[in-house]
């Protein structure tokens, strides 16, 4: 007699996703044929899904128009980037992609990613990062309060929070004085990409002669 209890497996549950693609407005941007989308999230990525119209094996992608699909996968939580794959032919051997929206409609997550270039023969497939807002920041920098705590130079700084990094961002304001007196306080105002909740931050001073 077997004792060994049976084997469970563990399924998760689907996800949808709507994918909404934006042909360009250029001359013989159209594609007829076969696509597939990979979506990256903070919790990993789906498998490679085909995007397809109904009733048919491949999809057909007009000129200025948007093509929307829904697919179902794994949820990959926080949307980060996207692969784009095409399967060009001797009739149909590119496709300018203007811009894919994805929606995460079970994590109430959605993303904007800009391409605005061809796919085709030679460039079938590419990772597109998403398309990041701009948002307002209040910086404030204390300076310490002994006799070798000041600067006299350009700061840098990046921005890291749960959504990914900003862009390395000189703090530059409208105040001729460039020093980092002891004891001094100054702020900045700046736009960086919105990271969401700030994790942590780097800083690098550039001369004329970084501590």
């Amino acid at each position: 007699m077997n004792e060994n209890p049976p084997a469970i497996s563990h399924s998760q549950a689907l996800n949808s996703y709507l994918v909404s693609i934006r042909t360009s407005d250029q001359r013989d941007a159209d594609f007829d044929g076969q696509a597939f989308i990979t979506i990256h999230g903070w919790n990993g990525s789906t498998p490679e899904l085909p995007l397809v119209d109904s009733g048919r094996t491949t999809a057909a992608f007009t000129r200025a128009q948007v093509s929307s699909f829904t697919v179902n996968s794994v949820d990959v939580g926080y949307l980060s980037s996207i692969t784009i794959r095409m399967v060009p032919s001797a009739t149909d051997p590119d496709w300018c992609v203007d811009t894919i929206d994805v929606e995460n409609t079970g994590y109430g997550s959605s993303a904007t990613f800009t391409y605005g270039s061809r796919l085709n023969t030679d460039n079938t497939s590419v990772s597109i990062y998403k398309t990041v807002p701009l948002t307002d920041f209040m910086v404030e920098v204390y300076t310490s309060d002994n006799g070798d705590a000041g600067f006299d130079g350009e700061v840098t700084i990046q921005l890291d929070g749960m959504y990914g990094s900003s862009d390395v961002i000189p703090l530059v304001s409208d105040d001729d004085a460039a020093a980092y007196s002891p004891s001094s306080i100054r702020q900045f105002r700046i736009k960086a990409s919105d990271v969401g909740t700030i994790t942590c931050i780097g800083v690098a001073l550039v001369g004329p002669n970084p501590p």
